[in-house]
C-alpha cells in the first residue's frame, strides 16, 4: 500500500489551492481527488499535441510534472483566424515562419499572453476510395499527426448500408509537410449511448458494451457481455473489411496563409472584453481572440487518497 501524494501532512486531509488570476500550480506526485473551483481548469500537458488538453474533476495518479490547476480568470482564450493573409513561409513558429504575433498587453500590468503561428500544411478534402462492408456502427477515423507543434487533423464518417459512405474532415489541421495516412477504425456492436439490441431501447436498455445473445439481433432472449473470441462465443466487435480512405488527388492547402495560431500562455490579470492582436509577416492576416472574464482570484480543493 501507498499514500498518494507528496505533501507531508495529514494523509487524509483534504488541502485547497488558491490561485490568482491566470496563476497556475503544478500538482506534486501521487494520488488525487480533484475539485476544480468555478473558475479554475484541472489540466494534462500532451506531449505529442504539444498543448495542455483539459480535463474534469476527479481521481487522479499525478507524475508531478504532466498536471496542473490553472485559473482561468484574466486569461485570453482560444484564437480564431479572421483573416489568413499571405507571402509567409511554410512552418511552424515565428523562426520558421518569419510571421509575428503580438497580443495586447494586460491592462492590469499582468503577464502578456502569448501564441505561436504555423503556415500551410492544412489538409485536402477526403476521399471515399472504398467504402467497405459490414460496419455495425460508425468507424474512427484516425489520421496520422503533423510535426511537432502541428494542429492534428480529425474526421467524421457517415455509413449507409453498413458502408462508408462520407469522410469529412472537422479539423484540416496545420503545419503538414506531406498527407498523411488516414485510418478506419472499427467499432464495437454497441456503446454508451446507443441503442439496445435487444429491445430497441436507449441504454441502459442494454449495458454498455454489451451484446445479443440467444437468437441475436433479431430475437434474442438475453445480453452477453462483451466476450473473448477465444472462448468460442460471439465476438462483441463487427466483422468489417475493405474501407479505404484517402485524400484522392488532392494536395496539401494553405501555403503561405496563415493556418494556425497556438495558444502557449494566456497571460493574466486581462480585464473583461474584448482583446486583439497584431500579426506581422503574414499579408493582411488577422486573428480574434476569445474574450476573458474578469480576474478574479479561485480556489481548488485537493484530497488525497490511499492507493492499494
Amino acid at each position: 500500500m501507498r499514500i498518494g501524494g507528496s505533501f507531508p501532512l495529514n494523509q487524509a486531509g483534504a488541502f485547497v489551492i488558491t490561485l490568482p488570476s491566470g496563476g497556475w500550480a503544478y500538482l506534486p506526485m501521487g494520488n488525487y481527488l480533484a475539485l476544480p473551483g468555478a473558475s479554475s481548469q484541472l489540466q494534462y500537458f500532451d506531449p505529442q499535441a504539444a498543448f495542455w488538453r483539459n480535463l474534469p474533476g476527479g481521481a487522479y495518479d499525478c507524475d508531478g510534472y504532466n498536471y496542473r490547476i490553472l485559473n482561468t480568470t484574466g486569461t485570453t482564450g482560444v484564437a480564431t483566424i479572421s483573416g489568413a493573409g499571405s507571402g509567409a513561409t511554410n512552418g511552424i513558429g515565428t523562426p520558421a515562419t518569419g510571421v509575428s504575433l503580438v497580443p495586447m498587453a494586460s491592462g492590469g500590468g499582468g503577464r502578456t499572453a502569448r501564441y505561436y503561428p504555423i503556415v500551410g500544411g492544412s489538409l485536402p478534402a477526403l476521399n471515399v476510395a472504398q467504402g467497405g462492408s459490414g460496419f455495425a456502427v460508425t468507424p474512427l477515423i484516425l489520421i496520422d499527426p503533423p510535426p511537432y507543434g502541428g494542429i492534428q487533423a480529425t474526421a467524421v464518417c457517415t455509413l449507409t448500408a453498413g458502408a462508408v459512405a462520407t469522410a469529412t474532415l472537422v479539423n484540416v489541421g496545420a503545419g503538414y509537410t506531406a498527407l498523411p495516412n488516414v485510418y478506419v477504425v472499427p467499432q464495437f456492436l454497441d456503446y454508451p449511448g446507443a441503442p439496445s439490441l435487444i429491445t430497441g431501447l436507449a441504454q441502459p436498455g442494454a449495458p454498455p458494451g454489451a451484446i445479443a445473445g440467444g437468437g441475436g439481433v433479431t430475437g434474442g432472449t438475453g445480453i452477453l457481455p462483451p466476450q473473448n473470441w477465444r472462448y468460442g462465443l460471439q465476438i462483441a466487435s463487427p466483422i468489417s473489411s475493405g474501407a479505404l480512405i484517402n485524400f484522392g488527388a488532392g494536395v496539401l492547402a494553405g501555403s503561405g496563409t496563415l493556418t494556425g495560431v497556438v495558444l502557449v500562455d494566456g497571460g493574466t490579470l486581462y480585464a473583461a472584453g474584448a482583446t486583439t492582436m497584431t500579426v506581422t509577416g503574414a499579408g493582411a492576416a488577422t486573428t480574434t481572440l476569445a474574450n476573458p472574464t474578469a480576474p478574479a482570484n479561485d480556489t481548488t480543493v485537493l484530497q488525497m487518497f490511499v492507493n492499494d
